[in-house]
């Protein structure tokens, strides 16, 4: 791992774990579309996979306003949620479940990417990187804006299971 000496390093090790992570979800998407049923779900998460590019667009013009660029970066934390994804996937046999799981999985996953958007926001405020800081914040706002989606599709498998058992 890098000196982290200051917040600028913060900012860029934080910003290299996103870049690297959303690459590794548009790398992954291929072998999630594959599984899913529900085309409600699939459109959801292909525009949110879609969207990665442009969120790295975005980490690469903070990066370049702290004289930076995207490095490669081995991040575990995206690792291991794609990869317990994928193994809690091979388990599930009934095509409801399933599609709740994926949805809760890719909940983790959003979690996890807005916490550390979050984390680089306030580095950036804290060095009034402004651009930076909007920039971020309009990250934070799709990554909240899928959540939103998820739940509310997961309401809406759990709504439509639980008529299914009542008739």
């Amino acid at each position: 791992m890098k000196t982290i000496n200051t917040l600028e390093d913060a900012l860029a090790l934080e910003l290299e774990n996103l870049y690297y992570s959303e690459k590794k979800l548009m790398d992954q998407w291929s072998k999630l579309e594959k599984i899913l049923q529900s085309e409600k779900l699939r459109g959801t998460l292909s525009r949110y996979i879609e969207s990665s590019n442009n969120k790295r667009l975005k980490i690469d013009r903070v990066l370049s306003y702290i004289h930076r660029e995207p490095g490669y970066c081995h991040a575990n934390v995206i690792n291991e949620l794609i990869q317990e994804f994928l193994d809690r996937l091979k388990f599930a046999q009934d095509p409801q479940v399933q599609e709740q799981m994926v949805i809760n999985c890719m909940e983790r996953i959003v979690n996890y990417k807005t916490c550390a958007y979050e984390a680089s926001l306030r580095y950036a405020e804290k060095l009034d990187l402004d651009v930076a800081a909007d920039l971020l914040l309009m990250i934070i706002q799709w990554e909240k804006k899928m959540k939103k989606e998820l739940v509310e599709l997961s309401f809406g498998q759990f709504n439509k299971d639980k008529q299914f058992v009542l008739n």
